[in-house]
Formats: structure tokens, sequence, C-alpha cells
């Protein structure tokens, strides 16, 4: 479907939403707009798709969203920021570890950025893995460890 046409459709469905608009108000002429564009560009789609399959023709693949290792976003600085679900498990798990091991926001985030994304990668840990991060000390590192392994 060639972009003038999908304008055109706009154009009439807005029409037929404004005509429906001035006797059911603002909600008629949304309502009316959106129905009749979704109406009349299923019925031009399927007319082409006929059209092409009489032809023998090739038809383009329809994606329904992005491909794996597509970026999405509108720029470079987009594609590097974390999704919703990273930072809302990021969150709970650096909060997880605050409560679990009575420290404070620093040294556990300071452990999620080690590795330490779960309680079960810290119950496989040794107290010198543990001491090699910023703020962890022997003492804390073997709490820690003792903690989790006691939970599990």
């Amino acid at each position: 479907m060639k972009p003038y046409h999908v304008l055109g459709l706009a154009a009439l469905s807005f029409v037929i939403g404004a005509i429906v608009g001035l006797r059911f108000g603002m909600a008629g002429l949304v309502g009316a707009s959106v129905f009749s564009f979704a109406i009349m560009f299923a019925i031009t789609y399927s007319i082409e798709v006929k059209k092409a399959k009489r032809k023998q023709e090739v038809l383009p693949e329809v994606r329904t969203g992005p491909s794996e290792g597509d970026v999405v976003g509108y720029g470079p600085e987009l594609s590097s920021t974390r999704s919703d679900e990273e930072v809302l498990g990021e969150s709970h798990t650096v909060q997880t570890y605050m409560r679990e091991f009575n420290i404070p926001r620093d040294k556990a985030q300071s452990i999620y950025d080690a590795g330490y994304r779960r309680l079960g990668d810290l119950s496989e840990a040794i107290p010198e893995d543990l001491m090699m991060v910023k703020g962890i000390n022997p003492t804390l590192a073997r709490k820690i460890i003792s903690t989790v392994r006691g939970r599990m």
C-alpha cells in the first residue's frame, strides 16, 4: 500500500468522523474516525493482497515488532539505555541486599555491580571474592555468605 493511499484513507476517515462528530460530539468524531480508518485500511489491504496473489507477486513479510539485534529507539544514546525490567530488577535486588545483610545502599549497589545479581550467586561465592568488592571487609564478607547459605 502506497503512503498516499494511507493518507487518503486517513483523510476520508476524518471526514466521516467529522460528520458523525456533528451529531454525537467529540467522542463520536474520534471513535468514528478510528473505526472507519481501521475498516477501510483492512479492506484496502485485503484487496491488494488478492491482486498480488492473482499476479503471483511475492508479498513483503509483515513484521510485528523489532527483530533480535534491532536497536530500538530514536538515537544512539537510547540504544544503550536499560529496560524497565533491568532497572526494577536491580533496584529490588539492591533493596533485598540492604535488608538481608543490614548494609547501606552503596555497599549493596557495589555487590550488585560486581555481578552478584541474585542471592544464589552469593551462596556460591567465597569471602575472598566478596572482599574484592568496594566497601566489603572480611567480616562483612563472611557475614553475607553465612546469611545466604543459612537461608538456602
